[in-house]
């Protein structure tokens, strides 16, 4: 067993079929600022954030770009788990469908 390979590492955390890990995180973090904006709003209030807790976490996105570069695995691992199956499938859906729109 490699270190890639040890139990509860984020090489192994996947949510319906998209594995969660740094390179998953760079796709996000490219997202030109209003898409990743939006994300970030529609991520906080499926999380149940406030309109003021939203409007505070995507006032900065440059912040935000920057807390998602220097997340570690533990960390991705963590939210994940926090969220649970149903709403970290939910959030995934709204990260996928950012990342299709077309920038502009």
């Amino acid at each position: 067993m490699d270190k890639r390979d040890k139990p509860g590492d984020l090489n192994k955390t996947e949510i319906n079929g998209i594995r969660i890990d740094r390179e998953f995180l760079e796709q996000i973090n490219n997202l030109d600022d209003e898409t990743l904006r939006s994300a970030v709003k529609s991520i906080a209030e499926a999380a149940g954030a406030s309109k003021r807790q939203t409007e505070r976490a995507t006032a900065n996105i440059n912040r935000v770009k920057k807390r998602i570069s220097g997340m570690t695995e533990e960390d991705i691992k963590k939210v994940v788990e926090a969220a649970g199956d149903e709403k970290a499938a939910e959030i995934l859906d709204i990260i996928k469908n950012a990342e299709k729109k077309p920038p502009g």
